[in-house]
């Protein structure tokens, strides 16, 4: 007798088997298309890691490429002012020459090297002040304007001072905002001529005192700058030397050789007396320099003048 139940039994055991073997070959698929996933992420993250990396490749090719301009920009500047240095003593023959155009052009010249700093443009500055005796107006004026634009002509941001400048600015700190840049402007003015001064021989000193009082009948000396030079004098300013205390002093008798009132003054004459002759009495330069001062201001030995005079202790 043919027994159903014999024929249904494999295919029954087989049923389960043939499941697990299909939930095997998904799972197998899934864990296969996992990993495809995965890799395919590596693989994009890769990429855009070489990307990143050539990004940055690149960028750093181009800063190189701006450092080796500004390099090579540097080195030319250098090749020029160096070839304006080497020009310096030729053209200081220029300032001698009998053509108006000569000079003034080497005027200008000075006038650039000096504010691009070049080293040995000093000496042209230098010799610049002996055309101040010149009797050519349009020499003269071209002087003039050459050594306001180098000293009285201060263009520097004065918002976010120096060290140096707090240092020497404490004491404006309750003056407004204004006055204390005016201030500061004038002190940088007044130290740039005062470095010039102190370079000078004594004749180059008798031509920069004509070159004082021509730019003080201009009104180019502010009083501003007035005061900025007497503190310096007085040594109020912190930071000041008493060897710039001395050019200020040279510097206001020769303002006052234009402008006696300067020194004749109630306040400024006794400022003098007990600054120079008192308190500073040990620095003979100090008290030859003020003796100087004053015999310009009273115009001394003419006796008519001398009224004004009391007896010194």
């Amino acid at each position: 007798m043919f027994n159903l139940f014999s024929l249904y039994l494999p295919i029954a055991i087989a049923a389960p088997l043939i499941n697990f073997g299909k939930a095997a070959i998904e799972q197998s698929e899934e864990i296969e298309k996992t990993k495809q996933v995965d890799l395919n992420g590596i693989l994009q993250q890769h990429s855009e890691a070489m990307k990143n990396e050539q990004s940055n490749i690149d960028q750093l090719e181009h800063t190189l490429m701006q450092l080796s301009q500004q390099l090579k920009r540097i080195k030319d500047a250098s090749k020029f002012i160096d070839l304006l240095s080497t020009a310096v003593p030729k053209i200081c023959q220029l300032l001698q020459s009998r053509n108006i155009a000569d000079v003034q052009e080497a005027i200008n010249f000075f006038t650039f090297a000096f504010k691009l700093e070049i080293a040995n443009a000093i000496v042209g500055v230098q010799q610049m002040l002996k055309l101040i005796f010149t009797k050519e107006k349009a020499i003269k004026d071209r002087l003039l304007e050459a050594f306001i634009e180098i000293y009285l002509n201060e263009a520097m941001p004065v918002d976010e001072p120096n060290e140096v400048d707090e240092e020497n600015f404490l004491d404006y700190e309750d003056d407004t905002a204004q006055i204390a840049n005016a201030k500061r402007n004038a002190f940088h003015e007044i130290r740039n001529l005062s470095k010039m001064i102190s370079q000078l021989n004594q004749g180059e000193l008798v031509c920069a005192e004509m070159l004082m009082q021509e730019i003080y009948h201009k009104k180019k000396f502010t009083a501003m700058h007035l005061q900025v030079l007497w503190e310096r004098y007085a040594l109020k300013l912190r930071g000041t030397t008493a060897e710039e205390g001395r050019v200020a002093l040279v510097i206001i008798g020769m303002l006052a050789s234009a402008q006696p009132n300067l020194i004749q003054n109630d306040k400024h004459l006794s400022n003098l007396i007990t600054i120079s002759l008192e308190e500073r009495s040990t620095d003979c330069r100090l008290v030859a320099d003020t003796c100087e001062v004053l015999i310009r201001a009273y115009q001394l030995p003419s006796t008519e003048n001398c009224h004004y005079f009391f007896k010194l202790p």
